[in-house]
C-alpha cells in the first residue's frame, strides 16, 4: 500500500512539474545512487546556448557487481538557445518550450570497492573525493588520474585510505576552511577527524614519513603500496548508537556537530579530545541529517520532521510537527 502511494505521488508530481519548475531534467540511472553532489563550478558551451553543470553520483549495485564513483555531466538550455536564427518564430513565443533537449550524461566512472554510501568532493579542491565504503573505511580519490569511463581498472585503487571506524557509516563532511580536514561518522557510533597532510605509507618507514603527500602518493602508485590515514580525533556517542551524520561549522575550523540514532546532537571541539563541548536533545528518534544554520542546528528526523535546535542553549526551538500543530490549533479557533 506504501508502495503504490509513493507510485501514485511521483505521478501527480511528474504532471504538475511544468506549473512548478521553470525546468526540470530527469535521467533515468542504470543503478540506485545513494548520494549526490552539484560540484561548484559552471561553464558555457561554444554557442552559448546550455550551461554545463557536473554532478557527483555513486552506484548501489548487490554483492557481485561492481560499483562506481560517477561524474555526470548536465547541459541545461540557457535563454541564448531563443536567439539562434533557425528558431522558428512559433517556438520563440511559447518561450522555447521542447525547443531543446537538456540531458544528463555520464563522462567518468571511478571503481570503488562496494556501494558508494556517499561521496563529497573537497570545497577547497574539487578534483579530491571523499567516499564512504561499505567496508568500513573512507577513499579518497583524485579524479584528474582516473581513466574516463573505468577503462584498464581491475580494483579499487584509491590514492589515500582513512581508517578509523569499525562498521560503514554516511556521514562525511569536508572542512571549508582547511582542504586537509575531513570528518565522518559510523554505525559504529564514532565520529573521526583526518588530516589528509598526514599521510604515511603502510611500510612506515622513515624515508616515507619524510616526504610530502603528493611525494607519497607518486611512490604509492610506483610500488602499488597503500597510504594509509588515522584520525586525529575521535569520540563517541553516550548511547553508543550509530552516529548518522557530522558537519565542520561555517563559522570556526575546530568546531563540528554529530548527530545520532537515540536523537542527540553533539557539538564537539577538535582541540580537545575529551568529551563533547554541548550535548542537545532533539528528539526519540533517530536524527538522520543535520546543519549548521548560524548559531543553531537544523535537524532531519525519520519521517521527515524537522526539528532547529538552539546551540547555546539545549533545546528545541521549533520543529515542523509543531508548526502542523500550532496550523490546525488556529483553523479549530476560526471554526
Amino acid at each position: 500500500m506504501i508502495q503504490g502511494d509513493v507510485v501514485e505521488e511521483y505521478k501527480i508530481w511528474k504532471k504538475n512539474t511544468p506549473f512548478l519548475y521553470d525546468l526540470c531534467v530527469t535521467h533515468v540511472l542504470d543503478s540506485p545512487s545513494l548520494t549526490t553532489q552539484i560540484f561548484p563550478e559552471l561553464a558555457l558551451s561554444e554557442d552559448r546556448c546550455f550551461e554545463i553543470q557536473r554532478l557527483l553520483l555513486g552506484t548501489n549495485n548487490p554483492a557481485g557487481e561492481e560499483n562506481f564513483i560517477i561524474i555526470a555531466e548536465v547541459k541545461i538550455p540557457t535563454p541564448e538557445i531563443l536567439k539562434k536564427p533557425d528558431i522558428p518564430q512559433k517556438l520563440r513565443q511559447s518561450g522555447g518550450f521542447n525547443l531543446a533537449e537538456a540531458t544528463i550524461t555520464p563522462r567518468q566512472k571511478i571503481l570503488h570497492d562496494g556501494e558508494v554510501n556517499r561521496a563529497r568532493y573537497n570545497p577547497k579542491n574539487p578534483f579530491l573525493i571523499a567516499s564512504w565504503s561499505p567496508s568500513g573505511v573512507v577513499l579518497i580519490f583524485d579524479y584528474t588520474k582516473k581513466s574516463a569511463i573505468g577503462r584498464g581498472e581491475t580494483s579499487c585503487n584509491p590514492d589515500l585510505i582513512l581508517r578509523g571506524h569499525e562498521l560503514q557509516g554516511y556521514g562525511l563532511s569536508w572542512n571549508i576552511f582547511d582542504g586537509a580536514l575531513i570528518a565522518t561518522s559510523s554505525d559504529d557510533g564514532r565520529i573521526c577527524c583526518f588530516n589528509i597532510e598526514h599521510a604515511k605509507s603502510d611500510n612506515n618507514s622513515s624515508s616515507a614519513s619524510s616526504q610530502t603527500p603528493f611525494q607519497q602518493f607518486k611512490q604509492k602508485q610506483a610500488q602499488q603500496q597503500e597510504v594509509i590515514i588515522p584520525p586525529f580525533f575521535s569520540q563517541k556517542s553516550l548511547s553508543g548508537r550509530a552516529m548518522e551524520d557530522v558537519r565542520w561549522s561555517f563559522h570556526d575550523k575546530n568546531i563540528l556537530a554529530s548527530s545520532d540514532d537515540a536523537g542527540e546532537a553533539y557539538i564537539w571541539d577538535t582541540r580537545d579530545n575529551s568529551k563533547f563541548v554541548s550535548r542537545i536533545s532533539g528528539h526519540k528518534r533517530e536524527l538522520q541529517y543535520l546543519d549548521h544554520v548560524e548559531t543553531t542546528l537544523l535537524t532531519l528526523l525519520h519521517h521527515y520532521d524537522l526539528l532547529h535546535l538552539f546551540c547555546e542553549d539545549p533545546k528545541v526551538c521549533m520543529s515542523y510537527q509543531m508548526i502542523l500543530q500550532q496550523t490546525s490549533s488556529a483553523q479549530r479557533e476560526k471554526m
